[in-house]
């Protein structure tokens, strides 16, 4: 079923992706590519167990705000991969939805609001307005087509112990059912500026931002909103990394908020070793 022309990810092709076959291969690639700085990122049956106790009731807690909208089996999985991470770190995935029962199931077990699907910005705030009402010490933006993997919450909580109040990465991978690209970040204009997921807002800033980080009626251009909004607060910490490893990485669908990849990627790997991408569960 390997076709040339890239398409969306199928249910089928998510049992490939979940498989475990060769779990070191995969870091192997990206180190010849990406050998600085880079650390293991695949997990062993024998050593499954984090390195730090991210459970510890002393450490920080974090909401992780996922807006939700069709894409049905990409979902499922995305949030499963957080209900796995659930047992390992302090995180608090919140859901907000605009279909119903068919969003609220898909978030069975987690915290979950409905929201209008437009406009999106204000939908977002939903999500951080629940954020505060559970007291969370930051909050992380996550798409719900974007695993974020266990090595960026180690970065997150790292960068709450430093008092960084505004984190971010600034390169991606983009995974589609034949290939899996990487993308080194922008290199124009909005050179510096992270991506969208995974960026983390610390308590002291939200408060600054009253806790509605979008500005209202947007349905696009957040991310460059956002960062405009940051670089008018004075008096935050703030700390901007490339990944190190497979921290965060897109599933390309055909519905997308932003359909066109940028230019600058890199192929990495072909469709037969995207499905030993990494081992997401225990």
């Amino acid at each position: 079923y390997i076709k040339k022309k890239k398409r969306a990810l199928t249910p089928k092709m998510f049992k490939s992706v979940l498989k475990k076959e060769d779990e070191n291969y995969i870091d192997k690639i990206i180190k010849q590519k990406h050998p600085d700085n880079i650390k293991d990122f695949t997990r062993h049956k024998d050593n499954c167990k984090p390195q730090t106790d991210f459970l510890n009731s002393n450490l920080k807690s974090i909401a992780i705000c996922i807006p939700i909208w069709k894409r049905y089996n990409i979902t499922k999985y995305i949030l499963d991969n957080y209900r796995n991470l659930m047992t390992e770190f302090n995180i608090i995935p919140i859901i907000v939805g605009s279909e119903g029962e068919l969003s609220k199931n898909l978030a069975e077990g987690l915290e979950y609001v409905e929201a209008p699907n437009n406009p999106l910005s204000d939908k977002w705030n939903k999500a951080f307005i629940r954020a505060k009402e559970l007291d969370v010490d930051a909050c992380v933006i996550a798409g719900s087509d974007t695993i974020l993997t266990k090595y960026l919450f180690e970065e997150h909580f790292e960068a709450l112990k430093q008092n960084v109040d505004y984190f971010g990465i600034l390169d991606a991978y983009y995974l589609f059912q034949d290939c899996l690209k990487y993308w080194e970040g922008y290199n124009n204009e909005r050179l510096g500026e992270p991506v969208g997921s995974g960026r983390m807002f610390s308590k002291k800033l939200l408060n600054k931002l009253n806790w509605q980080p979008y500005r209202t009626g947007l349905n696009k251009s957040l991310d460059g909103d956002i960062t405009k909004k940051i670089k008018a607060i004075s008096g935050i910490k703030t700390k901007i990394i490339k990944q190190k490893g497979l921290m965060l990485c897109s599933l390309r669908s055909e519905t997308q908020i932003t359909k066109r990849i940028p230019t600058n990627c890199e192929n990495l790997i072909d469709f037969t070793i995207v499905k030993q991408l990494v081992y997401y569960g225990k």
